[in-house]
């Protein structure tokens, strides 16, 4: 997150724009992301929605914004909460909302959530892990592919953050997924994994997810435990 926002202030983020198809790019990242909602018992849906709209958009940008909304969603929601994502068309735009029922933002706090390096002030988000940049990457994210990015909140309640990306129409092309268009994924077999952090939620995540593509992971808090 520092290199990439340290990247867009100095203007040499490259921008590639391709067409990519939203329920394709949203049920990919809730499935992968499931299990770390799974783990504070929280449920983490993707409302059905048409399988045709698409969006012009930095294939790499658009997955680096969902990903910081949706955990953020999960890290800043209790156990057992819910969190649901899903899609409105808006004439040139569509919207992709994350809607959470989590501890919620103080309206005097809103300017902090898009600061870079601020964090609210609340006992639970304070004990939770991050560097205050994932907001504000995120919004220049959406920013620079020619989006934006903002939220509505109300304390005890919950937060709903949602991301509007140019529409553009589904080609055959993008349905085929073209070798440019493909998120690689790598079919283990049994290979040994080491995985260094010190963010529990992360090595589960990471951990479920490598498991289930058939390697074998073993993970540590940090390297002098190795």
């Amino acid at each position: 997150d520092v290199l990439d926002y340290a990247k867009i202030e100095a203007g040499k983020v490259v921008v590639n724009k391709i067409e990519i198809p939203v329920y394709e790019l949203l049920d990919d990242l809730v499935t992968t992301l499931r299990p770390q909602a799974q783990n504070k018992e929280q449920t983490l849906e993707l409302i059905d929605f048409d399988k045709n709209i698409a969006v012009s958009c930095d294939r790499r940008h658009a997955r680096q914004i969902m990903i910081n909304l949706i955990t953020n969603a999960i890290k800043y929601t209790p156990d057992k909460g819910k969190i649901n994502v899903f899609v409105q068309e808006e004439e040139n735009l569509i919207k992709i909302v994350i809607e959470d029922n989590g501890i919620g933002i103080p309206e005097e706090q809103r300017d902090k959530v898009f600061s870079a390096f601020e964090r609210v002030e609340d006992q639970y988000a304070q004990s939770q892990n991050g560097t205050g940049l994932g907001m504000p990457l995120a919004k220049k994210l959406a920013k620079i592919n020619l989006g934006d990015l903002d939220f509505s909140s109300e304390v005890g309640v919950g937060s709903k953050f949602w991301l509007f990306l140019p529409k553009t129409n589904l080609t055959k092309t993008a349905l085929s997924s073209p070798e440019e268009n493909k998120v690689v994924v790598i079919q283990g077999n049994g290979e040994r994994i080491l995985i260094i952090d010190h963010d529990r939620d992360s090595i589960k995540m990471l951990s479920t997810y490598l498991g289930s593509q058939g390697f074998k992971v073993v993970s540590t808090k940090n390297k002098t435990e190795i």
